[in-house]
Protein backbone atom coordinates (compact mmCIF):
# COMPACT_ATOMS: atom_id res chain seq x y z
CA UNK A 1 0.00 0.00 0.00
CA UNK A 2 1.34 3.41 -0.86
CA UNK A 3 0.27 6.96 -0.17
CA UNK A 4 0.59 9.34 -3.08
CA UNK A 5 0.46 13.10 -2.68
CA UNK A 6 0.45 15.07 -5.92
CA UNK A 7 0.74 13.67 -9.41
CA UNK A 8 2.95 14.64 -12.33
CA UNK A 9 2.86 13.87 -16.01
CA UNK A 10 3.11 10.35 -17.36
CA UNK A 11 6.57 9.01 -16.78
CA UNK A 12 7.48 11.48 -14.04
CA UNK A 13 8.87 10.21 -10.75
CA UNK A 14 7.26 11.74 -7.64
CA UNK A 15 9.10 11.73 -4.34
CA UNK A 16 5.88 12.21 -2.35
CA UNK A 17 5.14 8.50 -2.40
CA UNK A 18 5.47 6.55 0.86
CA UNK A 19 5.10 2.99 1.94
CA UNK A 20 2.84 2.71 5.00
CA UNK A 21 5.77 1.83 7.26
CA UNK A 22 7.68 4.91 6.03
CA UNK A 23 4.88 7.44 6.44
CA UNK A 24 6.19 10.63 8.15
CA UNK A 25 4.86 11.40 11.58
CA UNK A 26 3.09 14.58 10.51
CA UNK A 27 0.90 12.50 8.17
CA UNK A 28 -0.16 10.02 10.87
CA UNK A 29 -3.71 10.19 12.14
CA UNK A 30 -3.79 11.63 15.68
CA UNK A 31 -4.13 9.09 18.48
CA UNK A 32 -7.51 9.18 20.24
CA UNK A 33 -7.76 7.64 23.68
CA UNK A 34 -10.66 5.28 24.34
CA UNK A 35 -12.11 6.26 27.72
CA UNK A 36 -13.65 2.79 28.10
CA UNK A 37 -10.18 1.21 28.29
CA UNK A 38 -8.87 3.45 31.10
CA UNK A 39 -8.24 1.96 34.55
CA UNK A 40 -10.79 4.12 36.35
CA UNK A 41 -10.29 2.27 39.64
CA UNK A 42 -7.12 4.36 40.06
CA UNK A 43 -9.41 7.31 40.76
CA UNK A 44 -10.60 5.63 43.97
CA UNK A 45 -8.97 6.68 47.26
CA UNK A 46 -6.79 4.18 49.05
CA UNK A 47 -9.03 2.45 51.57
CA UNK A 48 -12.44 3.42 52.89
CA UNK A 49 -13.59 2.40 56.35
CA UNK A 50 -17.37 2.06 56.59
CA UNK A 51 -17.09 1.94 60.40
CA UNK A 52 -15.55 5.42 60.54
CA UNK A 53 -18.00 7.87 62.12
CA UNK A 54 -18.65 11.22 60.45
CA UNK A 55 -20.91 14.23 60.87
CA UNK A 56 -24.64 13.54 60.31
CA UNK A 57 -24.24 9.77 60.78
CA UNK A 58 -27.04 8.20 62.82
CA UNK A 59 -25.72 5.79 65.46
CA UNK A 60 -27.36 3.19 67.66
CA UNK A 61 -25.99 3.12 71.20
CA UNK A 62 -26.59 0.26 73.66
CA UNK A 63 -25.40 0.74 77.26
CA UNK A 64 -25.47 -2.32 79.54
CA UNK A 65 -25.01 -1.61 83.24
CA UNK A 66 -26.98 -4.45 84.84
CA UNK A 67 -28.29 -7.91 84.12
CA UNK A 68 -31.73 -6.52 84.89
CA UNK A 69 -32.97 -4.89 81.65
CA UNK A 70 -35.01 -2.40 83.67
CA UNK A 71 -31.81 -0.90 85.08
CA UNK A 72 -30.28 -0.25 81.66
CA UNK A 73 -30.81 3.04 79.82
CA UNK A 74 -32.93 2.85 76.68
CA UNK A 75 -31.36 2.23 73.29
CA UNK A 76 -30.45 5.59 71.77
CA UNK A 77 -30.08 6.72 68.15
CA UNK A 78 -28.12 9.97 68.37
CA UNK A 79 -27.07 11.96 65.31
CA UNK A 80 -23.48 13.18 65.10
CA UNK A 81 -23.72 16.96 65.16
CA UNK A 82 -21.55 19.53 63.38
CA UNK A 83 -19.15 19.57 66.33
CA UNK A 84 -18.56 15.83 65.91
CA UNK A 85 -20.28 14.88 69.18
CA UNK A 86 -23.38 12.93 70.20
CA UNK A 87 -25.64 13.50 73.18
CA UNK A 88 -26.06 10.53 75.54
CA UNK A 89 -28.85 10.47 78.12
CA UNK A 90 -27.49 11.14 81.65
CA UNK A 91 -23.94 11.36 80.26
CA UNK A 92 -23.88 14.43 78.03
CA UNK A 93 -21.83 15.19 74.94
CA UNK A 94 -19.21 12.68 73.76
CA UNK A 95 -16.96 13.29 70.77
CA UNK A 96 -17.07 10.42 68.26
CA UNK A 97 -16.26 11.93 64.86
CA UNK A 98 -13.32 10.19 63.23
CA UNK A 99 -13.60 7.14 65.49
CA UNK A 100 -14.48 3.61 64.48
CA UNK A 101 -17.58 2.10 66.05
CA UNK A 102 -15.68 0.05 68.61
CA UNK A 103 -13.54 3.02 69.61
CA UNK A 104 -16.67 5.16 69.95
CA UNK A 105 -18.10 2.60 72.36
CA UNK A 106 -14.93 2.81 74.43
CA UNK A 107 -15.09 6.62 74.41
CA UNK A 108 -18.69 6.58 75.66
CA UNK A 109 -17.85 4.04 78.37
CA UNK A 110 -14.89 6.16 79.49
CA UNK A 111 -17.12 9.25 79.67
CA UNK A 112 -19.65 7.34 81.80
CA UNK A 113 -16.94 6.36 84.28
CA UNK A 114 -15.15 9.74 84.34
CA UNK A 115 -18.42 11.57 84.95
CA UNK A 116 -19.39 9.00 87.61
CA UNK A 117 -22.60 8.02 85.86
CA UNK A 118 -21.96 4.26 85.62
CA UNK A 119 -19.16 2.24 87.20
CA UNK A 120 -18.41 -0.38 84.55
CA UNK A 121 -20.74 0.03 81.56
CA UNK A 122 -20.56 -2.16 78.49
CA UNK A 123 -21.24 0.05 75.49
CA UNK A 124 -21.99 -1.15 71.96
CA UNK A 125 -22.22 1.32 69.09
CA UNK A 126 -23.77 0.37 65.75
CA UNK A 127 -24.17 2.34 62.54
CA UNK A 128 -27.87 2.99 61.96
CA UNK A 129 -27.57 5.23 58.90
CA UNK A 130 -24.55 6.66 57.12
CA UNK A 131 -24.68 10.28 56.02
CA UNK A 132 -24.83 10.71 52.25
CA UNK A 133 -24.10 13.34 49.63
CA UNK A 134 -26.42 13.86 46.66
CA UNK A 135 -24.41 14.23 43.46
CA UNK A 136 -25.77 14.81 39.94
CA UNK A 137 -23.98 12.83 37.21
CA UNK A 138 -24.73 13.82 33.60
CA UNK A 139 -23.26 13.38 30.15
CA UNK A 140 -21.77 10.21 28.67
CA UNK A 141 -22.62 7.74 31.42
CA UNK A 142 -24.94 4.75 31.34
CA UNK A 143 -27.49 6.24 33.77
CA UNK A 144 -27.78 10.01 34.17
CA UNK A 145 -29.33 11.50 37.26
CA UNK A 146 -28.81 12.07 40.98
CA UNK A 147 -26.74 9.61 43.00
CA UNK A 148 -26.58 9.23 46.77
CA UNK A 149 -23.02 8.50 47.87
CA UNK A 150 -21.76 7.69 51.37
CA UNK A 151 -20.15 10.89 52.59
CA UNK A 152 -16.92 9.13 53.47
CA UNK A 153 -16.54 7.84 49.91
CA UNK A 154 -18.15 10.66 47.96
CA UNK A 155 -15.68 10.94 45.11
CA UNK A 156 -15.48 10.85 41.33
CA UNK A 157 -14.97 7.08 41.10
CA UNK A 158 -17.97 6.15 43.25
CA UNK A 159 -20.10 8.66 41.34
CA UNK A 160 -19.17 7.03 38.03
CA UNK A 161 -19.85 3.57 39.46
CA UNK A 162 -23.27 4.71 40.72
CA UNK A 163 -24.04 6.05 37.24
CA UNK A 164 -23.21 2.72 35.61
CA UNK A 165 -19.72 3.80 34.45
CA UNK A 166 -18.87 5.47 31.15
CA UNK A 167 -21.04 5.14 28.05
CA UNK A 168 -19.62 4.09 24.68
CA UNK A 169 -19.53 7.71 23.47
CA UNK A 170 -17.64 9.02 26.51
CA UNK A 171 -14.68 11.31 26.06
CA UNK A 172 -11.72 11.59 28.40
CA UNK A 173 -12.61 14.91 30.05
CA UNK A 174 -14.83 15.22 33.12
CA UNK A 175 -16.00 18.50 34.58
CA UNK A 176 -16.68 18.70 38.32
CA UNK A 177 -18.64 21.53 39.87
CA UNK A 178 -18.53 21.59 43.66
CA UNK A 179 -20.56 24.00 45.80
CA UNK A 180 -18.80 27.13 47.11
CA UNK A 181 -16.36 26.42 49.89
CA UNK A 182 -15.49 22.98 48.53
CA UNK A 183 -11.84 23.39 49.39
CA UNK A 184 -11.23 19.72 50.09
CA UNK A 185 -10.48 18.82 46.43
CA UNK A 186 -6.77 18.25 46.79
CA UNK A 187 -5.48 16.79 43.51
CA UNK A 188 -3.50 18.84 41.01
CA UNK A 189 -5.59 20.53 38.38
CA UNK A 190 -4.77 18.44 35.35
CA UNK A 191 -6.44 20.85 32.94
CA UNK A 192 -7.19 24.54 33.30
CA UNK A 193 -10.46 25.76 34.69
CA UNK A 194 -13.14 26.29 32.07
CA UNK A 195 -15.08 29.49 31.57
CA UNK A 196 -17.99 30.53 33.62
CA UNK A 197 -20.51 28.91 31.28
CA UNK A 198 -23.07 26.62 32.86
CA UNK A 199 -23.52 22.92 32.14
CA UNK A 200 -26.03 22.04 29.43
CA UNK A 201 -27.59 18.61 29.73
CA UNK A 202 -29.01 16.78 26.76
CA UNK A 203 -32.36 15.03 26.87
CA UNK A 204 -34.17 17.64 28.97
CA UNK A 205 -33.39 15.88 32.27
CA UNK A 206 -34.49 17.89 35.27
CA UNK A 207 -31.60 18.57 37.66
CA UNK A 208 -33.07 18.60 41.18
CA UNK A 209 -30.03 19.49 43.23
CA UNK A 210 -29.66 20.77 46.77
CA UNK A 211 -30.14 24.50 47.26
CA UNK A 212 -26.73 25.63 45.88
CA UNK A 213 -26.90 27.60 42.63
CA UNK A 214 -25.03 25.89 39.78
CA UNK A 215 -23.70 29.20 38.47
CA UNK A 216 -21.83 29.80 41.74
CA UNK A 217 -20.13 26.42 41.82
CA UNK A 218 -16.38 26.08 41.50
CA UNK A 219 -15.51 24.23 38.24
CA UNK A 220 -12.66 21.79 37.72
CA UNK A 221 -11.75 19.84 34.60
CA UNK A 222 -10.23 16.38 34.99
CA UNK A 223 -8.33 14.63 32.21
CA UNK A 224 -9.04 10.94 32.85
CA UNK A 225 -5.98 9.86 30.86
CA UNK A 226 -3.63 11.78 33.17
CA UNK A 227 -5.66 11.09 36.31
CA UNK A 228 -5.52 7.31 35.84
CA UNK A 229 -1.80 7.04 35.19
CA UNK A 230 0.22 5.11 37.81
CA UNK A 231 1.33 7.46 40.54
CA UNK A 232 -1.35 10.10 39.89
CA UNK A 233 -2.72 11.50 43.15
CA UNK A 234 -6.16 12.64 44.13
CA UNK A 235 -9.56 11.03 44.60
CA UNK A 236 -11.59 14.12 43.60
CA UNK A 237 -13.91 14.45 46.57
CA UNK A 238 -17.49 15.52 45.80
CA UNK A 239 -19.45 17.64 48.24
CA UNK A 240 -23.20 17.50 48.68
CA UNK A 241 -24.82 19.10 45.63
CA UNK A 242 -21.86 18.58 43.29
CA UNK A 243 -22.35 18.11 39.54
CA UNK A 244 -20.24 15.73 37.46
CA UNK A 245 -20.42 16.02 33.67
CA UNK A 246 -18.71 13.47 31.44
CA UNK A 247 -17.74 14.72 27.98
CA UNK A 248 -19.66 13.26 25.05
CA UNK A 249 -17.50 12.51 22.02
CA UNK A 250 -19.00 12.45 18.53
CA UNK A 251 -17.93 9.54 16.30
CA UNK A 252 -15.04 10.41 13.98
CA UNK A 253 -16.26 10.79 10.36
CA UNK A 254 -15.02 8.38 7.70
CA UNK A 255 -14.86 9.55 4.08
CA UNK A 256 -15.24 7.00 1.30
CA UNK A 257 -14.35 7.91 -2.30
CA UNK A 258 -13.68 6.13 -5.53
CA UNK A 259 -15.82 3.53 -7.25
CA UNK A 260 -18.69 3.50 -4.75
CA UNK A 261 -22.37 4.34 -5.25
CA UNK A 262 -22.42 7.24 -2.77
CA UNK A 263 -18.96 8.69 -2.15
CA UNK A 264 -18.62 11.00 0.79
Amino acid sequence: MAVAIGCGLIGCASQDVYQARELPGHLHAPHIENAKTLELSRLAPVGYNEDMIDIDDVLEVHILVSLNPKDNPPVMQPVVNKAGTISIINVGEVRVQGLELQAAGSAIAAACIERQIYRAPQVTVLMSKKATNTVMVVGAVETEGPCKLPRGSSNLFTALVSAGMLADNAGTVVEIRNPPGANDIRPDRIAGEPGAGDITQAGGYSQNLPTVSRSSMSPMRVDLVSATKPGASGSYHLNDGAIVMVERRDPEPIYVSGLVTKPG
